[in-house]
C-alpha cells in the first residue's frame, strides 16, 4: 500500500507497482508517505479516499515471480532454498518452470508461499488471485474468516471491495490516463503531465527474463488458468 494523502495505491506484487508508484509520485499533489510495500488496509476506508489497484493476468504474475526467483532473491525462493529444492526449479528452463508451477499450485505448497495464503487457499483460490484479493478489502483477513465458499467470496468482492480504479497491467498506460481524467483529476499537481511522463519513462524493476512468455508450455498455461480460475471470473465480471 502506497499512500499519497487521500490517494491510496494498493500495490499488488508483480503488477508494475514500482512504475505506478513513481507515476503517482510525479503526478499527484500530495507527499508520498513512507509505507511498507504491498501492505494491507487494516482500517475502514475513508469516504474521501480514492483507492487504486493494479491487476495482472496470473500467467504474467507467476512468470515474473519465477524470473525474480531465478536471480536468487525473493521470499518464495528463500523458502524453497531452505527446503533444498530451489536449485532444482530455478534453472530458467521452461520444463522446470512447469515443475515449479505444478509444485506451487498443489495443496502441499502453502508453507512455501506464505503471506496468509491459507486464509483462502482452502476455497481453491490461486496464489496470484489471493495477492490481489487481500489488497482489495479493508481488514481482509477478518472478512475472509467469514467466507465459506467461492460463491460467497465473489458476492463479497462485488459488494465490499474498496477499489475505485482497477488498473490492468496489460493496458497500464491507458488505464493510468483514464484514472487521471477521472477519479484522480482533482488530486493532480498543477503541472501534472501524465501523458508526458508515460511517454518519457520506461517501466522499471522488471525481473530479468530467464523464461519469456513465448517459452511457456501450453500445459503450464493450463495449470495456471485452472488454479487461478477465480481471477478470470472476477476479470470478466
Amino acid at each position: 500500500m502506497q499512500v499519497f494523502g487521500p490517494v491510496i495505491y494498493m500495490d499488488v506484487p508483480k503488477t508494475g507497482s514500482t512504475f505506478v508508484t513513481e507515476f503517482l509520485k510525479n503526478q499527484v499533489r500530495y507527499a508520498h508517505e513512507v509505507t511498507r510495500k504491498h501492505s494491507r488496509l487494516m482500517r475502514p476506508r475513508r469516504r474521501e479516499e480514492v483507492i487504486l489497484l493494479t491487476s495482472r493476468d496470473p500467467i504474467g504474475s507467476w512468470l515474473s515471480l519465477y524470473n525474480y526467483g531465478c536471480t536468487g532473491v525473493g521470499r518464495v525462493r528463500r523458502r524453497l532454498d531452505r527446503r533444498g529444492v530451489g536449485e532444482r526449479f530455478y534453472t530458467g528452463d521452461p520444463e522446470d518452470f512447469d515443475a515449479w508451477i505444478e509444485h506451487l499450485t498443489s495443496p502441499d505448497a502453502m508453507e512455501d508461499l506464505g503471506e496468509d495464503y491459507a486464509s483462502l487457499a482452502h476455497l481453491g483460490v490461486g496464489f496470484a488471485t489471493f495477492r490481489e484479493l487481500v489488497l482489495s478489502f479493508d481488514r481482509p483477513l477478518q472478512r475472509f474468516a467469514a467466507i465459506s465458499s467461492t460463491e460467497q467470496l465473489l458476492e463479497t468482492y462485488a459488494t465490499e471491495n474498496v477499489i475505485d480504479v482497477r488498473i490492468r497491467y496489460s493496458q497500464l498506460n491507458d488505464d493510468l490516463i483514464a484514472a487521471c481524467i477521472g477519479p484522480l483529476s482533482r488530486h493532480l499537481r498543477v503541472d501534472a503531465d501524465p501523458s508526458g511522463f508515460l511517454a518519457a519513462t520506461e517501466r522499471i524493476n522488471a525481473s530479468d527474463r530467464r523464461v519469456t512468455s513465448a517459452d511457456i508450455l501450453e500445459r503450464t498455461r493450463e495449470r495456471i488458468r485452472e488454479a487461478e480460475a477465480l481471477w478470470y471470473a472476477i476479470d470478466e465480471g
